[in-house]
């Protein structure tokens, strides 16, 4: 079972189940591997190189088993590069979760953008409509690094943690909602930090510079 995808370049990286692996690796290794994911060491990444997967035994360049200490459960990564070490894997890999976090803040409709919640007929409305979600989303994480920057994320949360609670992005949902009612000594350093933010990015200054 295909549980994960995450591209870069042309390589494909995926999660799959131990049933998907098997318990026995029969391909081009020189010696047939047994390596059940509750079996997978602490810390200690497995590598085996043109492995075959599923039940239909597809073979594949290179699969993965490890469990960090950090790790609810193992880790079986396969893709199709023969070139990449498990190291690199297991970073490329990690590094879905912003991915799927901003997926979850465009697709919501109560926290995010509520783009899972369009229906369109023509492929080039969809097109327009995710255009203007990404500018959304760019200045609203702007505004959100604003308001941190500032200090208001502790007005924001409910608790005393001193690491970040709410995403940049879901900080500046929530400071797009209060700037109507918020008060002039609030609202100005704010809107001076947003401005120098925009500023400093030259892709918004090329894109927004003639607004």
């Amino acid at each position: 079972m295909l549980w994960k995808r995450w591209y870069r370049n042309r390589y494909l990286l995926a999660r799959v189940g131990d049933a998907a692996i098997g318990n026995r690796r029969e391909s081009l290794l020189t010696h047939p591997v047994s390596c059940p994911m509750d079996r997978v060491h602490l810390s200690r990444a497995r590598t085996l190189r043109c492995a075959k997967v599923t039940a239909e035994r597809h073979q594949v360049g290179t699969v993965v088993c490890v469990r960090d200490t950090d790790m609810k459960q193992a880790w079986c990564l396969a893709t199709n590069s023969t070139d990449e070490t498990a190291k690199d894997l297991m970073r490329f890999y990690g590094a879905r979760w912003g991915i799927e976090s901003g997926l979850r803040d465009t697709k919501d409709l109560r926290f995010g953008m509520g783009m899972g919640s369009m229906r369109v007929n023509s492929p080039e409305r969809r097109d327009r409509l995710w255009l203007l979600n990404a500018f959304a989303v760019v200045l609203l994480t702007l505004l959100g690094a604003a308001g941190e920057a500032l200090g208001y994320d502790r007005l924001l949360k409910s608790n005393t943690a001193k690491r970040r609670t709410h995403s940049l992005f879901r900080q500046g949902c929530m400071l797009y909602d209060l700037i109507p009612n918020m008060p002039e000594r609030r609202l100005r350093p704010l809107m001076e930090t947003y401005a120098a933010m925009l500023d400093a990015q030259p892709l918004i200054t090329k894109v927004f510079g003639a607004v």
